[in-house]
C-alpha cells in the first residue's frame, strides 16, 4: 500500500459519512415535501458542498499521487476534505423542519466558514512543491471566496441567491475546462 492509498483510505470514510449525513437530511426533505417550504438555499447549498467534496477535493486528489508524502504535505491534502466534511455536518438537518430558509440561516455561517477555510486550504495545497498547478484556476477560486464571504456577510435572502448563482457557474466552468483539456 501506497503512502496515498493509505492517506485515501480514511479519507474515504470521512467523506462517505459527510455525504451519508446529508443525504439523511435530503431524505427528511423529501419525505416531508408537502409540509416543507422555502427549500431552495438550503437544497442549492447542500447540493454544491456534495459536488464540491465529491468532485472538487475528494476527486482531485488523485492529482496528488506521485507526491513524496511528509507530514506537512499529508496535512495539507487531508485538511480540505476534513473541512469540507465539517461543513456538511454542520449544515445537514437532524429532525424534520418546516422552514429550510430558517434552518439555512441558523447554520450556514459556519458551514460556509468551513467551506471557505477548505477552499483556501485545497489552494495552498496546489502550491507544493511537485503538486500540479495552474495559475488560470486562481480567477475562479477568487470569485467562488468573494461569494462564499458575501453569504458569511449578508443575511439577505437575495444576496445568497446571487451567491449561490455564481458557485453554481463556477462548477460548471471548472466542468466545462476539465472536459475540454482532459
Amino acid at each position: 500500500m501506497t503512502q496515498f492509498e493509505f492517506i485515501l483510505l480514511p479519507l474515504s470514510m470521512i467523506a462517505a459519512i459527510a455525504v451519508g449525513k446529508i443525504l439523511t437530511s435530503w431524505a427528511l426533505v423529501v419525505k416531508n415535501w408537502g409540509r416543507t417550504k422555502n427549500r431552495s438555499l438550503y437544497l442549492s447549498f447542500s447540493v454544491w458542498l456534495v459536488f464540491n467534496l465529491l468532485f472538487g477535493h475528494f476527486g482531485g486528489l488523485w492529482l496528488y499521487r506521485e507526491l513524496e508524502f511528509t507530514t506537512l504535505i499529508t496535512f495539507l491534502v487531508l485538511l480540505p476534505t476534513l473541512l469540507s466534511s465539517l461543513s456538511m455536518a454542520i449544515l445537514s438537518l437532524s429532525d424534520f423542519q418546516e422552514d429550510l430558509d430558517e434552518h439555512y440561516f441558523k447554520y450556514q455561517a459556519r458551514s460556509v466558514t468551513f467551506a471557505l477555510a477548505a477552499l483556501i486550504t485545497s489552494t495552498l495545497t496546489d502550491l507544493i512543491p511537485g503538486a500540479p498547478f495552474f495559475v488560470g484556476i486562481l480567477a475562479p477560486i477568487t470569485i467562488t471566496a468573494v461569494a462564499m464571504l458575501a453569504m458569511l456577510i449578508s443575511t439577505s435572502k437575495h444576496v445568497h441567491i446571487a451567491a449561490h448563482g455564481i458557485l453554481w457557474i463556477i462548477w460548471i466552468f471548472f466542468l466545462v475546462v476539465n472536459h475540454v483539456y482532459a
